[in-house]
């Protein structure tokens, strides 16, 4: 399909959306908009953020990448899954930078499955008191169930939209990382795609609401 016959696609499946709709079809939402679309062929790079007016200093995040490192042959690609994975990444990072690697107390790193994605975490504080906390899973490219790079981040002790501008952070240790678990439980697909298993979206086309 050549440029000007998916943009016809994409026009003749594009609708309004209110701010606060939540289609239950696939497709992809867009400020005010909606394409609708299952195909899943497109490169999709989505990055969303949440804002909490209890925590104002705290910020969460969400990104995830469907196709990266789809130009690696898959003998490559399973080769660095390794070095790409979120705790090789650590490690490779104090075996370069050693006595110059930032000091922080480690709260919470390893394996963390979330829904079905087999992914790691690292739960640390700076020594300013900002909580860095981060979870990152390593898909397989071209699988909309499993995306090559999908990552949750959540910072305290921001303002200004910079992370350690806030004087102080507005959670204990112990308050940050429930916070974390609570919005990490609740990633999941918007709706069901190809090969994710049932719990890990919230609506199924399939079935409507009754």
């Amino acid at each position: 399909m050549d440029v000007a016959a998916k943009q016809i696609v994409h026009a003749n499946n594009f609708r309004l959306r209110e701010e606060s709709d939540i289609p239950s079809e696939p497709g992809n939402c867009i400020p005010y908009g909606f394409i609708k679309g299952n195909s899943y062929e497109e490169q999709e790079i989505v990055s969303a953020g949440l804002y909490f007016p209890s925590f104002p200093d705290v910020t969460f995040s969400v990104s995830s990448n469907k196709n990266a490192y789809m130009d690696y042959s898959s003998e490559l690609y399973e080769k660095m899954h390794i070095e790409l994975s979120l705790l090789g990444r650590i490690d490779m990072a104090k075996k370069r930078q050693g006595n110059r690697y930032p000091k922080r107390s480690l709260l919470r790193e390893g394996k963390r499955n979330v829904q079905h994605w087999q992914g790691e975490e690292s739960l640390i504080r700076r020594t300013d008191g900002v909580h860095d906390f981060e979870w990152a899973l390593v898909g397989k490219p071209r699988d909309v169930a499993n995306p090559s790079v999908l990552e949750a981040h959540m910072y305290t002790k921001v303002a200004h939209n910079m992370v350690g501008a806030a004087e102080t952070a507005s959670l204990t240790d112990e308050e940050a990382i429930a916070l974390w678990d609570k919005l990490l439980s609740g990633l999941k697909f918007r709706v069901k795609v190809p090969g994710a298993p049932p719990g890990s979206y919230y609506i199924d086309p399939d079935k409507p609401a009754q």
